[in-house]
């Protein structure tokens, strides 16, 4: 279901790339700003839009709006806050992955 995916072999980070468009089946029942993708995942408009300016690797990329809701939504608050994630520890200092944590954690 996703258009492209782009992956960052050295951090382990992808970023699914897919279409975003209106519902209009929600729209015809009364939801106005209801949008979809093709795996059925839904979005409001508020949501996404407008666009917010951010810096992804030294790079000048766009973002949704309410990107921390949505995040939250697809995959659950600790997504945001979780600093060990099997053999790698979040170093917030750096603002990287470094690698070797508790083999097997997941906190």
């Amino acid at each position: 279901m996703i258009d492209a995916r782009w992956n960052d072999m050295d951090v382990g980070l992808f970023i699914d790339i897919t279409t975003l468009r209106r519902n209009k089946t929600a729209d015809a029942l009364g939801t106005d700003g209801a949008m979809m993708v093709k795996d059925k995942h839904h979005y409001m408009y508020d949501d996404i839009f407008p666009l917010r300016d951010s810096v992804f690797e030294g790079v000048a990329v766009k973002v949704p709006f309410a990107y921390t809701d949505v995040l939250i939504e697809e995959y659950g608050a600790d997504a945001l806050t979780k600093r060990i994630f099997y053999n790698f520890v979040f170093d917030a200092e750096k603002g990287e992955w470094i690698g070797q944590a508790r083999s097997g954690t997941t906190d």
